[in-house]
């Protein structure tokens, strides 16, 4: 068995590791053996932001890719587009996928790398699984304007900035 374990993350804010409170579990798991924790903070301009865009039916609009295209052109970025699923009673989701697939195509065309993943149908609950299981340094919300959006009548973007501490 090892004698010591040294465990490296990110600060906090950046830090998925630390948000899923890894350290402490390693800490248990390693029972004797002692688990010392060094942060590093990784200054320098080549440094990539990780942005977590959240958007459904509007992962194709020219006003969501513009915005994706505009924040990858101010600095090196990656980004996780999470499109939650619209009918959580399904086990395919063709309409979101293919959406998905298409505006993931259109960034890469561009340069601009970017994934994307179908997820759980509560926008709120996608974002924070995603910031929880992602190095995340930013959001972006996309949504339909006004009345017409569900997610801005329950108030979507201020809960994900209350708890994720994060730029939305």
């Amino acid at each position: 068995p090892p004698d010591e374990i040294i465990v490296s993350t990110h600060p906090l804010e950046r830090s998925g590791w630390l948000r899923r409170n890894l350290v402490e579990r390693m800490r248990y798991a390693a029972g004797e053996i002692p688990v010392e924790h060094v942060v590093v903070e990784l200054a320098g301009e080549d440094e990539q932001t990780n942005v977590l865009v959240v958007a459904n039916e509007t992962v194709l609009s020219d006003a969501l890719l513009d915005r994706i295209r505009e924040r990858a052109a101010a600095g090196a970025a990656s980004f996780l587009i999470v499109s939650p699923q619209s009918d959580p009673t399904q086990s395919a989701h063709p309409e979101a996928e293919r959406r998905l697939r298409r505006a993931l195509t259109e960034l890469r065309s561009a340069g601009i790398e970017a994934h994307g993943q179908i997820a759980h149908p509560d926008p709120y609950t996608a974002a924070l699984q995603a910031v929880r299981d992602e190095r995340v340094d930013e959001l972006i919300v996309s949504t339909f304007p006004g009345a017409r959006s569900g997610w801005l009548r329950r108030d979507l973007v201020e809960r994900l900035r209350r708890e994720t501490k994060l730029p939305v």
